[in-house]
């Protein structure tokens, strides 16, 4: 969810700053040498509008939310925030 959330706040971000819904977004992974095609919603600006709000409210709460434990929390960098 994280990395396609980023993905869609940065299209979001590129839609505004060029003034254009033609926008498209992929990801790509260099040690694999693939690249990954990510559809946006249609709802883009709703979602990262609605998710922006939700970190806002995180945020304020000043606390971090129940760490669930997960393969792909063995490479992420904020290990040691959930873990540590």
């Amino acid at each position: 969810f994280a990395r396609k959330a980023q993905i869609y706040a940065y299209a979001y971000l590129a839609e505004r700053r060029f003034m254009t819904k033609d926008v498209s977004a992929r990801i790509y992974y260099t040690k694999q040498k693939r690249v990954e095609e990510v559809p946006l919603p249609e709802d883009l600006d709703r979602f990262v509008e609605r998710t922006s709000e939700e970190i806002r409210e995180l945020l304020a709460q000043e606390k971090l939310p129940e760490a669930l434990k997960s393969k792909k929390c063995s490479y992420c960098e904020f290990y040691s925030f959930c873990w540590g």
